[in-house]
């Protein structure tokens, strides 16, 4: 009879747990999908671009201004003489355009990646507060250890219930044809 109990008790929980499922909105959902996207494009291009400046700061061997060290580390570059970090810029600069990035003189493709990722991040968390979840969103951003958590939690409850079509990426050139 215990067994029995436990078993229609469970039945029953699930049963209440699909009714007060999440519904978030279409435009939570479309965000979310914008935001998986924006992370996916900054994976794919990090190794290159880390490439493409570790290339550079090995080619020149620039040193460290501060203690005369070879700089071998991009985020490093700061510490170089401006002369240095001028010629650094402008080979970067060549070298993105070869590998088919088109940015700003001095811009990071990488860096403009990351920026555009975090701001699709903030979409998706102030869309959140419709799902009224108990979350404070001025508490969530002291420490970034919950605002990742919570990210991960979101991601993991929104993108299952993404509609595919949201996810697919244009393929390269395609908005030429």
């Amino acid at each position: 009879m215990t067994a029995y109990y436990e078993y229609h008790h469970l039945v029953m929980k699930k049963n209440n747990m699909k009714k007060q499922m999440i519904k978030p909105s279409p435009a939570l959902l479309q965000s979310t999908a914008t935001y998986v996207k924006a992370m996916a494009y900054t994976q794919t291009i990090r190794p290159i671009i880390e490439s493409i400046q570790k290339k550079q700061l090995s080619a020149h061997e620039y040193r460290d201004r501060f203690d005369g060290n070879i700089i071998t580390e991009p985020k490093h570059a700061f510490a170089m003489p401006e002369a240095d970090h001028e010629n650094y810029v402008h080979g970067l600069h060549q070298e993105y355009i070869i590998a088919g990035f088109h940015v700003e003189y001095g811009e990071c493709p990488l860096l403009i990646a990351e920026n555009l990722e975090r701001q699709a991040r903030d979409v998706v968390i102030k869309l959140s507060l419709e799902l009224n979840i108990g979350i404070n969103i001025e508490h969530l951003y002291s420490k970034l250890e919950w605002l990742d958590q919570y990210t991960e939690l979101l991601l993991n409850l929104l993108v299952p219930q993404i509609d595919p079509s949201l996810l697919t990426l244009p393929k390269p050139n395609e908005h030429e044809q």
